[in-house]
């Protein structure tokens, strides 16, 4: 008998290959989206979303909700409900970002166990990122080298280059999208190049190409926490990690023939951070943290609410920028104070026990991941370092531009630990596993 259910289903299955590319195609173009506009991606990562929640429920396969993972992130989302009604000042703004946090949970989900759930739709995904880089730091050397970009914007005075963006954000978005791209490029080294020596130093020029290109974008923290996962990830790789120091003292050397060419870059990137360093306390960052203590301080069970910190840092009682009410910020630039902060100190244990539960299990599924996709999976997992790293200033994890990169690496990373294929409507099938040994990775 013919129902509109079967119906519905078959149209689903029918062209099941077509639907799996057109949502891999729009997986992988999230971050090229990204310099269009927000909004695009924002709407094709909540798409996905829903798409993955219909195919649950036509395939009744609902094995990922009941995972340890899920449930601590959906208790944390009802936890930032629950704390919106005690927001201090604008409730509705507290309750929609609550309301709307869900899907970010959700497009993890759907890439590890649907569209990202097998070694080469992440390969395919790592390809698109790597030209949305490769667009990018070639509009940035323009830049650097000729001046205006596209969009007018002149790094002459400001220290700053925007690359094909309409905003100095160039260097945190390479931070955020090079490591997994650097670390298939290491395993296509391995693989296709014999001399040990010609793929260890043609690994080592690609590093230091990239994190040059983030140099000149002026952007600090951009630059130091991509350097620190790019340390990580060749300390992580048996012979990599030997002679390391040849890599970096020639990185410090072309690093400073660049900067020696703007100075302007060069001023932002030396002379600021050390002026900053010695008046820490009396900078604006200084600022914003002191603020954001204040109000974990003032509100530690709730916090002061979503959204909420830019207009509570307004009241008396906390400090202004210049004297200024209105320049206190717009969130405390720190991923935990802002948890907490706008959260509460539960919140923000809460979203730590999250975040660690996922990194320990993609840590221990490195261990059963092939000894030519270890790198790939590295790369991955160390991109989130320029967003959890603690000691910086960081943009917020709930804005839609920094929390949109945010959870595609997170969900990027996370699809490596996926140990049952779903791409089969019909069954789950189980992929062969190969043991790994660090003892036994080795760049001969």
């Amino acid at each position: 008998m013919i129902s509109s259910k079967n119906i519905f289903f078959a149209c689903w299955c029918w062209p099941q290959k077509w639907i799996d590319r057109i949502f891999l195609a729009m997986t992988s173009l999230i971050p090229t989206a990204m310099i269009f506009g927000q909004g695009y991606a924002d709407a094709m990562l909540t798409l996905i979303g829903i798409a993955f929640l219909v195919r649950s429920a036509i395939t009744r396969y609902w094995a990922w909700a009941r995972e340890s993972w899920f449930l601590l992130a959906m208790l944390l989302w009802v936890w930032l409900i629950f704390i919106s009604f005690f927001a201090v000042i604008d409730f509705n703004a507290s309750i929609s970002r609550a309301l709307l946090w869900i899907r970010f949970v959700v497009f993890i989900a759907a890439l590890k166990e649907w569209i990202l759930n097998d070694q080469k739709y992440r390969r395919t995904a790592a390809l698109f990122i790597a030209a949305c880089i490769f667009i990018t730091i070639i509009s940035l050397w323009k830049q650097f080298i000729f001046g205006d970009t596209l969009h007018g914007i002149s790094s002459s005075d400001s220290g700053r280059l925007s690359g094909p963006f309409k905003d100095w954000i160039a260097g945190t978005f390479l931070a955020k999208v090079i490591m997994p791209v650097l670390g298939i490029a290491t395993a296509a080294i391995i693989a296709m190049i014999d001399k040990r020596s010609i793929r260890i130093g043609l690994i080592y020029l690609l590093a230091i190409a990239l994190l040059v290109s983030v140099l000149i974008t002026g952007e600090r923290i951009a630059f130091l926490s991509l350097a620190l996962s790019v340390v990580i990830f060749f300390a992580s790789l048996k012979n990599l990690r030997r002679g390391l120091f040849i890599p970096i003292a020639l990185g410090i050397t072309l690093g400073s023939a660049a900067l020696s060419l703007s100075p302007s870059i060069k001023s932002r990137m030396i002379d600021d951070t050390i002026f900053q360093l010695a008046s820490f306390s009396d900078s604006h960052y200084g600022m914003i943290f002191s603020n954001a203590a204040s109000m974990i301080e003032d509100y530690p069970l709730t916090g002061v609410g979503l959204k909420n910190y830019r207009q509570v840092c307004r009241q008396e009682g906390y400090r202004w920028f210049k004297n200024d009410p209105a320049n206190c910020g717009l969130h405390p630039h720190n991923p935990y104070l802002e948890w907490a902060a706008e959260s509460g100190i539960p919140g923000l244990l809460l979203f730590i026990v999250l975040m660690a539960l996922m990194i320990v299990r993609m840590i221990k599924a490195h261990r059963n991941i092939t000894v030519d996709n270890y790198p790939f999976a590295l790369g991955a997992l160390l991109s989130l370092i320029p967003f959890l790293w603690p000691l910086m200033s960081s943009m917020s994890l709930f804005t839609n531009w920094n929390a949109i990169m945010f959870w595609y690496a997170l969900a990027f990373a996370f699809s490596f630990t996926q140990s049952v294929s779903t791409v089969n409507l019909d069954s789950a099938i189980s992929p062969r596993k190969t043991k790994y040994s660090k003892k036994n990775y080795m760049v001969t």
